[in-house]
């Protein structure tokens, strides 16, 4: 499982975005990609909570593999419309606010991990503390490597 100490590298990583940083793969631009980090981190806190999508077998075997394994997210899944800056997500505004409002985000990710234990994610189900900062962690380093960060 990731540690805090993987937050704070995907942090100092996020510090290196620029808006003209090139994508290696998918559709996001570098700020979409942070809107989209900051609404999945605001699900992890419960503010942006969305519904089960998988059912109990299955969310149990993501959750054990995509958490529990040292397998990095896989290219090209689709996200939520709910996370999604160009649907129903949060809209880009100022790439440096925007970029300050994620990394404070998964600051408190990081520092709150037993508050926020047992919220739910949409594939996985509730998550322990320890849990959420694996995702999240996992989630952010797979769109930095997006950007070849």
């Amino acid at each position: 499982m990731h540690s805090t100490r993987s937050l704070d590298a995907g942090i100092d990583r996020l510090r290196g975005l620029t808006p003209d940083t090139m994508r290696r793969w998918g559709s996001l631009t570098p700020h979409a990609m942070m809107c989209h980090l900051a609404d999945s981190s605001r699900m992890a806190l419960g503010e942006r909570p969305q519904p089960l999508r998988a059912a109990w077998p299955r969310r149990t075997v993501m959750r054990l593999v995509a958490l529990h394994t040292p397998i990095t997210f896989p290219r090209g899944f689709k996200t939520l419309p709910a996370l999604d800056p160009s649907l129903d997500g949060t809209k880009p505004t100022s790439f440096d606010e925007d970029r300050a409002q994620l990394i404070a985000l998964i600051e408190r990710i990081r520092d709150s991990a037993p508050t926020i234990e047992g919220n739910s994610h949409p594939l996985f189900g509730p998550l322990t503390g320890r849990e959420w900062i694996t995702c999240v962690s996992k989630h952010t380093d797979h769109h930095l490597r997006q950007f070849g960060l």
